[in-house]
């Protein structure tokens, strides 16, 4: 009994969606996510950890990665300095534009919090082995999480009874090219 809450800032917060051909088996349904604010998202993640529960999660792996190091953060370069841009992009405009995509997944394993609970970094597990980060271990800053992170599984009971009542609305279809639900395939 999981659930799979996305934050994508152009569609609908606390609607739920589905997402045509995002399945592993044919007969099985569209892959349901409910679509909510980043700060909830994270709300739920901190919940799901405090509660011993590991978290899946869909973000885009590229983006402010220092991998021999396994740090994960939007500060981790300064393009801004080298090049006298700035290339910020919001990240409704990366997902818009395809500049943001759910190209991996990994496992939340912890979170540091500081001035009263406030997330400042999360403990990652990735997948890629022992040789990059401290042994597979990766620490993604709070900025970095707000900006790449698009999708987590958390078990259903953990949902609040407005976001259980949210998640069984009707949901709307997306299409397969969508970035969303990309992730899911």
């Amino acid at each position: 009994e999981y659930v799979t809450l996305m934050n994508n800032p152009n569609e609908k917060y606390n609607l739920p969606y589905e997402h045509d051909g995002a399945r592993n088996m044919w007969e099985a349904s569209n892959m349901r996510t409910l679509n909510i604010p980043i700060e909830k998202l994270k709300s739920y993640t901190m919940t799901a950890l405090y509660d011993s529960q590991a978290v899946w999660f869909a973000c885009d792996v590229g983006k402010g990665n220092y991998g021999s190091d396994g740090i994960l953060s939007t500060k981790i370069y300064d393009y801004e300095t080298l090049f006298g841009l700035d290339f910020k992009m919001s990240k409704a405009d990366e997902i818009a534009f395809f500049q943001g995509t759910t190209n991996h997944a990994m496992v939340f394993l912890g979170v540091d919090t500081a001035d009263g609970g406030k997330p400042v970094k999360w403990l990652v597990e990735n997948s890629w082995g022992t040789k990059n980060g401290n042994k597979g271990y990766w620490n993604a800053y709070d900025d970095w999480f707000e900006q790449y992170v698009y999708m987590v599984i958390i078990p259903k009971r953990l949902l609040s009874d407005e976001d259980l009542k949210n998640y069984d609305k009707k949901a709307q279809l997306q299409p397969m090219w969508d970035p969303m639900s990309r992730a899911l395939r």
